[in-house]
């Protein structure tokens, strides 16, 4: 067991394969994790040639329906939070720090698809009034990763001529949802239909027809 988080609540811990992991109560949702076997102390190879001048920094915020818990003491959500934060600490603390004139952002929104809610906009006081706008928005339905991966790494494919620096952040407050959209191997989607209907899942015997969910 690992120690309780802010309000208490209990949260487990885990190592795996070299890598050590906190979860809340219900052993369902990653809180943090990091590695104990030194494996992370190698440098990946770079996949994009950079040939210009600047940085461009991409953020992946979860969009999610999780994201409207009202559990982040001072906000009225998980995304009004996660966009404040963004807005002081990411935007206004550079920017109090002299941030250079040619860093531009681009934010994702990720939740069934992924959209691009701001694209390649100045590191500026003008993106913090932006950011906060954005988090008053409601977040909706499950938060599919890959799309929004895929979208990220498309748009600094394509930008990667024009800069110096690429950045990707990734916010998320819980596990990829991309299962709901995948078949079981006997062809139907078990995390797409009503758990009620049973009559839909009887493609295996009665007392394993929710196996493969």
């Amino acid at each position: 067991m690992a120690l309780p988080g802010r309000e208490g609540t209990p949260r487990w811990r885990y190592t795996y394969n070299g890598v050590v992991y906190i979860t809340d109560e219900t052993s369902r949702h990653e809180i943090t994790s990091w590695r104990i076997d030194g494996k992370d102390n190698s440098v990946a190879p770079a996949v994009l040639e950079l040939g210009g001048l600047g940085s461009h920094a991409v953020l992946i915020v979860d969009s999610s329906g999780s994201m409207r818990k009202n559990d982040v003491p001072g906000y009225n959500s998980r995304a009004h939070a996660v966009y404040d934060c963004l807005a002081k600490d990411f935007v206004e603390a550079q920017v109090a720090d002299g941030a250079a004139k040619d860093v531009v952002v681009t934010v994702i929104s990720m939740s069934d698809d992924a959209t691009v809610v701001l694209d390649k906009q100045p590191l500026d006081e003008s993106l913090a009034t932006t950011l906060r706008r954005l988090g008053k928005k409601s977040p909706r339905s499950h938060g599919n990763y890959v799309p929004a991966l895929e979208k990220a790494l498309a748009i600094m494919a394509e930008d990667a001529k024009n800069r110096a620096n690429l950045l990707l952040l990734f916010l998320s407050d819980g596990a990829p949802s991309d299962h709901t959209l995948e078949l079981c191997k006997h062809g139907v989607n078990v995390w797409g239909i009503d758990h009620r209907d049973f009559p839909l899942m009887d493609h295996a015997s009665k007392g394993q027809a929710w196996s493969c969910r």
